[in-house]
């Protein structure tokens, strides 16, 4: 088959689950796929190094659908949708895979007839109350939006608008199945853990993440923690944008930036595996990255998307905290975070097998 990978400009969207994107797309091209990729130019070194065939789209986050309005649907915006779809035209693939962000990619191949699977995402309803992220709980599905893509676009679909792409056929994560518990036939969950851990260092890492809507809480957890007389003299490593790191620090208490180190935005995979505790944000990639390299996760919900889902399930499976108190955080420094151990039976296939997972979905 050709199969095109459609990703936006975030590189984390490449990285879910330790590059668990290009690994899936390796493992298909391995088996004889022909795979081609649609993306900006930001991704080109990156998917050059993995072997892939890619063709530029400038455009393709034109596909991200705005969680409560359309105002900024101006015209050049459906030119630019136009303009996707006819490339995708051009391409004829007979199978989509699609960053979950992208969440016009739904409606768009239910017009063009082609069978897509969503990546990044567990799909379904995953999680009972929240935002545009849910299938089905967007307000722009009520709005002028599904009329404004039929009439200007002339796209015939019935599917259900939502912020994050999501498929009746497969949507791949790679967390396991009891994380999402409310999704259904349509999650996939792919193993992509390795085994054994990294030697561990006294050492505490602070993701910020792409953004940071509460800078505030996060530097008051890192006040609080570094309080805490056993462990305040173990340094802080800070990873994230600068421009946001900055706001972060000023935020700090005065007696508590000197122990800070800004590490600047690095490749995940490579620089944490040497840590012993993360306080982030509530990411899903940091905290897979924290199971894989038995990382102790401390989280300070960051409210944004899905971040605050995953820290709560975070905690109740007990894979973690959130950063209410610091009662028996220090014994992380004390013992190996090990989870992933008793992960091994709840995934539906892992690369070997994924192949002939996604080939059964599609008949």
């Amino acid at each position: 088959m050709k199969i095109l990978c459609a990703v936006s400009r975030g590189r984390g969207h490449l990285d879910f689950g330790g590059n668990g994107y290009l690994r899936v797309a390796k493992a298909l091209q391995e088996n004889g796929h022909e795979m081609v990729w649609l993306t900006t130019d930001k991704h080109q070194q990156t998917l050059k190094s993995w072997g892939f065939d890619w063709q530029l789209q400038p455009y393709i986050d034109a596909l991200w659908l705005p969680e409560e309005q359309v105002a900024d649907f101006e015209n050049d915006i459906f030119l630019a949708l136009k303009t996707i779809e006819l490339t995708i035209r051009a391409i004829d693939p007979d199978l989509i895979l699609s960053d979950r962000l992208l969440g016009m990619m739904s409606p768009l191949c239910e017009h063009l007839g082609i069978p897509m699977i969503a990546v990044g995402t567990p799909g379904g309803l995953w999680k009972k109350s929240g935002t545009a992220i849910l299938p089905g709980r967007s307000k722009l599905n009520d709005g002028q939006l599904p009329h404004l893509l039929r009439d200007r676009l002339k796209w015939q679909f019935s599917t259900t608008l939502s912020a994050w792409c999501c498929s009746t056929i497969s949507n791949i994560h790679y967390m396991p199945r009891s994380f999402y518990a409310d999704t259904g036939s349509s999650s996939l969950a792919i193993d992509l853990f390795t085994e054994g851990f990294p030697k561990k260092e006294n050492a505490v890492a602070l993701s910020l993440g792409n953004n940071l809507a509460n800078p505030q809480k996060l530097a008051n957890a890192l006040d609080n923690f570094l309080s805490n007389r056993s462990i305040s003299n173990i340094p802080v490593h800070v990873f994230g944008k600068a421009e946001v790191y900055q706001k972060f620090h000023n935020l700090l208490k005065p007696q508590w930036r000197s122990y800070v180190q800004f590490m600047e935005y690095v490749d995940f995979d490579r620089v944490l595996k040497p840590y012993k505790l993360l306080i982030f944000a509530g990411g899903i990639s940091t905290l897979w990255y924290c199971l894989e390299h038995g990382i102790y996760p401390w989280a300070v919900s960051g409210e944004i998307h899905d971040q605050h889902f995953n820290c709560e399930r975070m905690e109740k499976l007990k894979w973690g905290q959130l950063a209410r108190e610091l009662d028996g955080l220090p014994v992380c420094f004390e013992s190996t975070f090990d989870v992933k151990r008793d992960l091994d039976a709840q995934f539906d296939c892992n690369l070997s097998t994924i192949h002939e997972e996604i080939m059964s979905r599609l008949t």
